[in-house]
């Protein structure tokens, strides 16, 4: 009979139209398992094309950051440069102005030193010259009595011989 089948084995297998509808029932089944394959699949890659498009978005923003950092980089190293010459500049100047005056006082030291040698000298002068005018004065005080003594004495010879 038609209806029937060989199973293969030496026996009666299931009918035909069980068969039939089992196939189809798995071909079916098989279809769907296909179909939200093919729909996970899409869903998968629509997820990954959003994350690709996210990456990439973010290494855009990334290379932006890094590029945008290492300019800043760049003006902060310039004006640390900028800085250090001018700190040094400070330095040098600072290095010469202590200069100029560490010989600005040696040569106000030298000055205050030879004026105060000159006082010195000057009054030692004006002590010499005190002591000389003392002496003089003594000594012409001494001639002034003797001139006197003498004068008074002539007086009297004088008035004795009037």
């Amino acid at each position: 009979e038609y209806g029937g089948s060989y199973d293969g084995f030496g026996g009666r297998g299931a009918n035909v139209q069980d068969l039939d509808v089992t196939v189809l029932a798995f071909a079916q089944w098989l279809s769907e398992m296909r179909s939200r394959s093919n729909s996970s699949l899409q869903q998968m890659l629509a997820e990954m094309g959003i994350i690709r498009n996210g990456i990439t978005s973010n290494n855009t923003d990334l290379t932006e950051f890094k590029r945008n950092t290492a300019t800043v980089q760049h003006q902060m190293q310039s004006q640390i440069s900028d800085l250090r010459d001018k700190l040094s500049d400070a330095y040098t100047e600072i290095a010469n102005l202590k200069k100029t005056k560490s010989g600005f006082e040696q040569e106000v030291h030298a000055e205050c030193q030879s004026l105060s040698e000159q006082l010195q000298f000057k009054n030692l002068e004006l002590e010499n010259m005190a002591k000389a005018y003392s002496h003089t004065h003594q000594h012409l005080q001494q001639q002034i009595i003797q001139l006197q003594s003498e004068v008074n004495e002539l007086r009297l010879k004088g008035d004795d011989a009037h």
